[in-house]
């Protein structure tokens, strides 16, 4: 006779079995109590009233919760969830600060590296652009701006196609080490 759904019940803030009427509750506990009790060690002993479900939960405690034990109850709870989420998103704003942050010291390594390119200084750009996609993979592990992350990634690799090119053009030998530098 054990029911197995449970439902959220919000007064509580858990889940709990819903039962349509006292009788229904009182006879779960007069037929169950003893094998919950073998189980886990508590028994439920009562059945109370649910305003929020509107329908009837059991417990173990002998001494129903007075109105004003169940609203400082409530105010822990809530005080508690608040709290809760202030950190959530504390913490979401200090990784979108992070994010911000690392793709703005991307952004300047990579414009480096285009401004050593136009002056002809492969050596350079490569050296900027390894800065560029070295701080670029730790923006990488940070959750946001998905878009943005791909179009600098795309210029990244347009650049170093580039680089590579303007290397074969002015017949370095050693463009294979500009990879490696690179890499």
């Amino acid at each position: 006779m054990k029911p197995i759904k449970k439902v959220y019940c919000g007064q509580c803030g858990e889940s709990r079995v819903l039962f349509e009427t006292r009788s229904k509750a009182m006879n779960f506990i007069r037929y169950n109590a003893a094998d919950i009790r073998e189980e886990s060690g508590f028994a439920p002993v009562r059945a109370y009233r649910c305003s929020c479900c509107a329908g009837w939960h059991v417990t173990s405690n002998y001494i129903s919760q007075t109105a004003d034990e169940q609203t400082a109850r409530q105010q822990h709870k809530q005080r508690h969830s608040a709290r809760r989420d202030t950190l959530m998103k504390r913490e979401w704003l200090t990784e979108r600060t992070d994010l911000r942050e690392c793709l703005q010291m991307v952004n300047t390594f990579f414009n480096l590296a285009v401004e050593s390119f136009d002056n002809n200084n492969l050596a350079l750009c490569c050296s900027q652009l390894r800065r560029a996609r070295s701080l670029f993979a730790e923006a990488k592990t940070l959750h946001g701006a998905r878009r943005i992350k791909l179009h600098i990634e795309e210029d990244i690799e347009r650049l170093w196609t580039k680089v590579m090119l303007r290397g074969q053009q002015l017949h370095v030998r050693n463009a294979n080490s500009l990879r490696l530098a690179f890499c």
